[in-house]
């Protein structure tokens, strides 16, 4: 293994999200499979960097899916798009 097989742990995977009209997540398509958000456990925003070119602003759910899982996703409120991240 060279330096070129490094890479981060817990780097965020994109993801297809199906949203409510308020922006919450409603399912998602992991691994190919469609699961339904059974609940969300909790909310919160992230506003950083406000003075650089591209400052970071993400809504972060930690949510239970249909299966049992329990995931944390963020929609970039910059770009609109959805991303997975594990901790």
């Amino acid at each position: 293994m060279g330096p070129d097989s490094i890479r981060s742990l817990n780097a965020p995977r994109p993801l297809a999200v199906q949203a409510t009209d308020r922006g919450a997540p409603r399912a998602v398509r992991l691994r190919g499979h469609h699961l339904t958000v059974k609940r969300i456990l909790d909310v919160w925003r992230i506003d950083n960097d406000w003075w650089r070119p591209q400052p970071i602003s993400r809504r972060y759910f930690l949510v239970e899916l249909n299966n049992g899982l329990l995931q944390t996703l963020y929609q970039d409120l910059a770009s609109g798009a959805w991303f997975m991240q594990h901790y």
